[in-house]
């Protein structure tokens, strides 16, 4: 069955929520940054002094932290807005 954009509905509040899109980016890079971060000292591990590893740790819970936060922020959008 073929289907034609004049077919969909006129309007979706899950498509055009600009603030969801704009907390949904955040989000992704918050949590691109984290999975970066976890990377590093992964690939750290035993490779580097402990102050330096312990940096490492540091900057990643740090990341995590706001990528649970951007996570957070979407849901309660999504939550309070109904998209």
């Amino acid at each position: 069955m073929l289907r034609f954009a004049s077919m969909q509905a006129a309007y979706s509040p899950v498509r055009h929520c600009l603030e969801r899109a704009g907390l949904t980016d955040e989000w992704s890079t918050a949590a691109k940054a984290y999975a970066e971060a976890v990377h590093r000292v992964n690939e750290g591990l035993g490779l580097l002094g402990t102050p330096k590893y312990q940096e490492l740790k540091d900057a990643a819970k740090a990341l995590r932290l706001a990528a649970n936060d951007a996570a957070n922020r979407l849901d309660r959008h999504k939550v309070k807005h109904g998209c």
